[in-house]
This record gives C-alpha cells, sequence and structure tokens, in this order.
C-alpha cells in the first residue's frame, strides 16, 4: 500500500507539470529537437535494437549453465 500511495502521489505530481519540462516555463514541444532529428534516431534505433537484442541473447545461450550454485 506503501509503495502505490507513493506512485500516486509521483504520478499526480507529473501530471500537474503535464505540458512542461521545466515548470511553467518550457513546454516538451518547445524543447523538441527538429522532425529530421527526432526521425534520424528513431530509424538509427529501429535498426540497433534488433541486433542488440540477438547479441544479448546469444550471449545468454552461450553463457548458459555455466554457473554452479554451491
Amino acid at each position: 500500500m506503501t509503495t502505490t500511495l507513493f506512485l500516486v502521489a509521483g504520478g499526480m505530481f507529473v501530471l500537474t507539470l503535464a505540458p512542461y519540462i521545466v515548470p511553467w516555463s518550457i513546454t516538451v514541444a518547445a524543447a523538441a529537437a527538429a522532425e529530421a532529428s527526432l526521425s534520424f534516431l528513431l530509424a538509427g534505433g529501429a535498426f540497433t535494437l534488433p541486433i542488440m537484442l540477438i547479441y544479448t541473447g546469444v550471449i545468454y545461450w552461450v553463457f548458459r549453465g555455466k554457473v554452479q550454485d554451491d
């Protein structure tokens, strides 16, 4: 219940500042990068994320069972 209370209180605090990053001065839209930059980062993330996930899966597969519980 305590964790839920803190999460709800934090969520309500964030919701009161909803459109602003810095309270009452900079909105999310004003702080956003240019459309071309965001598109470039999206394409880069869409390309590298699957590679990272595959690599992580291979490494977990290679090292499975190497550590023994005493």
